[in-house]
């Protein structure tokens, strides 16, 4: 376990001396020890402490956030966050057809609210 610390904390401050944020390079250092033969006993050493750590990991990312930058120019920012939106709808949209889905996988039930699976044709779900 002491191992991982190492490569984490490691890779959390050689991607800071490359002028990066060390929250990048913990996340790095998270994906690359997913991939290795210790991932379970990883996941179990740290199952306890998962939402300690994603409550210090949110709050350090949002200490970095610069509310007087967002609120001197709203237009721009309510501009990138509908410009967001929008390309992910596009390429949503793209996949969606890409895949041959019908538009009733799109839009929820009217009773239930809940979104359908789209099923193959000629079965029903649940028959």
């Amino acid at each position: 376990m002491a191992a991982c610390l190492l490569v984490v904390l490691g890779d959390g401050l050689a991607a800071a001396a490359s002028r990066l944020s060390m929250t990048l390079g913990a996340f790095v250092a998270g994906l690359l020890l997913a991939e290795t033969e210790y991932r379970r006993e990883i996941e179990v050493t740290i199952e306890p402490f998962k939402g300690l750590l994603l409550g210090l990991y949110f709050v350090s990312v949002g200490a970095e956030i610069n509310p007087a930058l967002i609120l001197s120019r709203p237009g721009l920012t309510l501009g990138f966050a509908a410009a967001l939106i929008a390309v992910k709808g596009f390429i949503l949209f793209g996949l969606a057809q890409a895949f041959r889905l019908p538009a009733r996988a799109s839009r929820p039930h009217r009773r239930t609210g809940r979104y359908r699976r789209p099923h193959r044709r000629g079965t029903r779900p649940g028959r």
